[in-house]
């Protein structure tokens, strides 16, 4: 089993340097693969992701990077019209989310 698997990562300070050169290690591995080989990576998995700050450079990059393993994306980069207009709280957003997502990204000023 990974290591990262079910665990919340909030920071790169959340990864020692063993934990890194592993990341990168997988990394190089997936980009020798042939494009075919690495749509089935993650095929039928989605991406979820929450943007409480605009982003247009990262929320692409993780749509990109989905697409390339073979995944879907799905989320809301204008929070104006979520939930959250309603007084839905973050916690509640991230509940929800998660029911439609494998992995979920969150990018918040907190």
């Amino acid at each position: 089993m990974n290591e990262f698997y079910q665990k919340d990562i909030i920071s790169i300070k959340d990864f020692n340097k063993a934990q890194l050169e592993q990341i990168f290690a997988s990394s190089d591995k997936i980009m020798k693969l042939n494009p075919i080989e690495r749509r089935e990576i993650c095929k039928g998995n989605t991406l979820g992701y929450l943007f409480y700050e605009p982003s247009t450079r990262t929320r692409l990059s993780f749509d990109a990077a989905m697409a390339s393993v073979g995944g879907n994306s799905l989320g809301i980069s204008d929070i104006s019209s979520s939930s959250t207009k309603k007084g839905e709280s973050l916690a509640d957003t991230v509940r929800i989310m998660s029911n439609y997502s494998d992995v979920l990204v969150l990018r918040h000023p907190l």
